[in-house]
């Protein structure tokens, strides 16, 4: 027996791929059974009366066309929100590259140590400003008379930095983005990038004896972020002043100086402010990206979908269709979702190392499955 082939059917589905609704045609007439079975040498298998034409009845001028459609993706780049925060600053243009730099080490600083408030970032940027021209003048300016007499071991600041060495005021002048002072800080932080086992140039950082390493860049970046979030110049932290429920800038210079030039900097910050809100979606891609540079992969790839392409009201706080799911603001995004990748842990153990102080870590480590051995086949 002949089994029944409908060649009306192969036309009908060519047609509907290649031309649009309105053009396809509807099985022509000629296209019978009788035909078919002519073909054969044996009985056909007739489909039931009208079956043909219901089956192609999708075919018709409802029929959706497929069509070719053009489509791109949006990959973030932050050098316009860099540009637009040296512009702010009131620096000159020759001071450009050096604050562009400075930017970008504290925001990278800032996602390698969980510091993800938008607003803490632009009082960095306000606080590098002030001390150093955002990274511009790392030394303090100054003879080593001027030093020893300011600093020294027989000034009033004798005790508080512990300069009790001759020539401690000049070696350890002001130097890096916040310009710390005294054997004191360079003392500490010394100490405390090695715990870290923070290194530079693949060695680890002895400002005691190296004191010209606070004005690096990278070390600089390093000891403003820490230090200004965990307290360790005057032991008030930004954190105090700055955070999701307020906003203090001007009370925030507590935590480098008292309330020397709190006001010029409080207004350094708000312009500051001010331009990282327009580039809300540059400044999130940018912290994702460094938080995720240190998480291995399989290959390179890039972050796309910059939320400055979408309205501002998918950033608002409202709920979406009804559900748990809602878009947030920019910071609150980076809280919760990036780990950071710890190399020294060994291999077959998989640890997650939250980026925010606060939180605490989970004693258990996840062991990798392993695969079960599929039985023997009989020979």
């Amino acid at each position: 027996m002949a089994t029944y082939e409908d060649p009306a059917h192969k036309i009908a589905t060519k047609l509907a791929l290649e031309k649009p609704a309105a053009q396809v045609e509807k099985p022509a007439a000629a296209v019978t059974t009788p035909s078919v079975a002519a073909a054969t040498t044996g009985p056909a298998t007739v489909p039931p009366s009208g079956a043909v034409e219901s089956a192609l009845s999708h075919y018709s001028d409802t029929a959706v066309t497929p069509h070719k459609v053009k489509s791109q993706v949006i990959r973030s780049n932050p050098d316009a929100m860099y540009e637009d925060l040296v512009k702010a600053s009131g620096l000159t243009k020759a001071e450009y590259p050096a604050a562009r730099r400075t930017a970008k080490d504290l925001l990278a600083e800032n996602a390698e140590h969980g510091v993800n408030n938008i607003n803490q970032y632009a009082y960095e940027l306000a606080t590098t400003k002030r001390e150093t021209h955002m990274g511009n003048w790392m030394n303090e300016f100054g003879k080593s008379s001027y030093f020893e007499k300011k600093y020294g071991m027989n000034s009033s600041h004798r005790d508080d930095l512990q300069n009790t060495q001759p020539g401690d005021g000049a070696k350890f002048h002001g130097r890096g983005l916040v310009q710390i002072t005294g054997r004191r800080n360079y003392t500490d932080w010394t100490e405390r990038m090695e715990k870290e086992n923070y290194q530079h140039n693949g060695q680890a950082v002895d400002l005691v004896n190296h004191p010209e390493l606070a004005a690096d860049p990278g070390i600089a970046a390093h000891i403003a972020v820490k230090g200004m979030r965990d307290g360790t110049f005057t032991g008030r932290k930004m954190g105090d002043y700055i955070n999701d429920s307020k906003t203090d800038f001007y009370n925030a210079r507590r935590v480098i100086n008292g309330t020397d030039h709190a006001q010029e900097i409080a207004d350094q910050a708000t312009a500051f402010q001010s331009v990282l809100k327009n580039h809300a979606g540059d400044y999130t891609d940018a912290m994702l990206k460094a938080k995720l540079a240190g998480l291995p992969m399989s290959e390179a790839t890039e972050l796309s979908g910059n939320p400055t392409a979408v309205t501002g009201e998918l950033l608002s706080q409202k709920p979406l269709g009804g559900s748990l799911t809602k878009f947030q603001s920019p910071d609150k995004l980076l809280h919760n979702g990036i780990g950071r990748f710890d190399g020294s842990a060994a291999l077959g153990t998989y640890t997650t190392v939250k980026t925010r102080p606060a939180d605490t870590l989970p004693d258990v480590s996840l062991q990798p499955h392993k695969a079960e051995q599929e039985p023997e086949q009989p020979q």
